[in-house]
């Protein structure tokens, strides 16, 4: 069996080893454009000792939404917790379009006061730091 990159016999699977050891730092390098640490665009405080963040990150290539609940551990620091939600980010215009939905839904059953989305301070937008 020869290899699928090259002419050379095939030791690792469908690959010789020169190849395997390209493949493998082709993946080390991947990993190491991973961004550990998502840019936040915003939080919202959902009690004392929980608050909901929504970040940008990149994870093994894959530009990624989260929304997250952050909970307060006993040092007072906040840390992500299991509850939330990540996804690709082109599927958010997807999401978007479902939570909108649900927004119309929940005014028309009363939940919501009736206030625009421009009556809505986003902290970071237009030098408004509010939230």
């Amino acid at each position: 069996m020869t290899c699928e990159r090259c002419d050379r016999p095939a030791t690792f699977g469908k690959l010789c080893l020169r190849c395997a050891q390209q493949a493998r730092c082709d993946i080390d390098t991947k990993r190491e454009e991973v961004n550990p640490m998502p840019d936040v665009i915003g939080v919202i405080e959902k009690n004392v000792n929980e608050e909901i963040r929504v970040d940008l990150c990149t994870y093994k290539g894959f530009d990624l939404v989260g929304c997250r609940i952050w909970a307060k551990d006993q040092a007072g620091d906040f840390l992500p917790t299991k509850k939330g939600l990540t996804v690709r980010a082109t599927v958010l215009p997807e999401v978007l379009a479902l939570l909108h939905k649900a927004e119309g839904e929940a005014r028309k059953r009363g939940w919501i006061e009736a206030t625009t989305a421009a009556d809505i301070p986003i902290a970071g937008v237009d030098g408004d730091d509010a939230l």
